[in-house]
């Protein structure tokens, strides 16, 4: 099937059926006013051009992609002096390797007490599923500012919550379905394509010229909730709350120090259970013996009197 848009007097063609939100997107994106197609005479292009033909003024954020590394803290320190905040994508809670090292939960608070804003992985804006994901990494010192797609957006991001998300280049797992390549503002919710995202991995890919005001830019934060009727709200990067909130916030993070170290305890116990299970065995009939022994003095003592 062959599906289709005119935008500005030209005929996107898509092989597959444009999604009616993703459309809502073009014509809310796209302004004519300034438009001057490539060629005059072109009145038919590929629906995956279509970011050709409306191009704009796109400066990145910076964002760190590797938290976990030593190195990230002072990375957003050189970006924090040059006056520009960087985000950082926490790690996905499908990937389980640092949860076997507690330690690295360290550097994700050292991180985010630079300055750097925490974004969550997350695989859909069901509230349930942001919620779950929110809770956790509040609970190791790094709320969440906003949520990264990297599937894309779908329909139902109309009932997402609102605030900040940053999307794939396209739709959901429709790499053939590119969306508009700038800030989207939707239903009072801001979309960062990852075309204006600038990946930090290390020093190197924070260059000289782009230090500047002119190559980045750092989004608004409207971050809310509530935990027990006390209210949390991001407010140019920063987290507000009650004195009573950062109270719950520190429980809480107490709380998952000591579950995280005895997830390892647990698992360790198990691996010794399995290693020395004959002398498991011994001491667990050792203290059935020891129990029958006392049973069988306390029917006697009872007999006798």
């Amino acid at each position: 099937m062959i599906d289709l848009i005119a935008l500005c007097a030209i005929q996107f063609l898509s092989k597959e059926p444009i999604p009616s939100m993703l459309q809502e997107l073009y014509k809310e994106s796209y302004s004519c006013e300034k438009f001057e197609p490539f060629q005059k005479t072109l009145s038919v292009e590929k629906l995956e051009n279509i970011n050709q033909y409306f191009p704009a003024d796109r400066p990145t954020w910076p964002l760190i992609l590797n938290p976990l590394d030593r190195e990230s803290s002072k990375m957003a320190t050189l970006l924090i002096d040059y006056g520009i905040t960087p985000g950082f994508i926490l790690p996905t809670t499908s990937d389980k390797s640092y949860l076997n090292n507690p330690k690295q939960f360290k550097q994700i608070k050292i991180l985010r007490d630079t300055g750097a804003i925490p974004i969550a992985t997350v695989q859909n804006t069901r509230p349930s599923t942001l919620n779950a994901a929110r809770y956790y990494w509040c609970m190791h010192g790094a709320c969440p500012a906003g949520w990264y797609l990297a599937d894309g957006i779908n329909e139902d991001f109309r009932s997402a919550p609102d605030g900040l998300y940053i999307s794939a280049q396209h739709w959901y797992k429709k790499i053939n379905l590119p969306i508009p390549d700038r800030v989207i503002n939707f239903n009072k919710k801001d979309i960062i394509p990852w075309g204006q995202i600038q990946p930090i991995n290390t020093f190197n890919d924070i260059s000289a010229n782009r230090l500047s005001s002119s190559y980045n830019f750092v989004p608004e934060f409207k971050e809310k909730w509530q935990y027990l009727r006390v209210k949390y709200q991001y407010n140019k990067g920063n987290l507000h709350t009650s004195y009573l909130g950062s109270v719950i916030l520190f429980v809480g993070e107490v709380s998952f120090w000591i579950w995280d170290r005895l997830h390892l305890v647990e698992f360790n116990i198990f691996s010794v259970i399995n290693e020395n299970f004959s002398w498991v065995v011994f001491f667990i009939g050792m203290l059935n013996i020891v129990f029958l022994v006392k049973s069988a003095f306390r029917k006697r003592k009872g007999t006798a009197e």
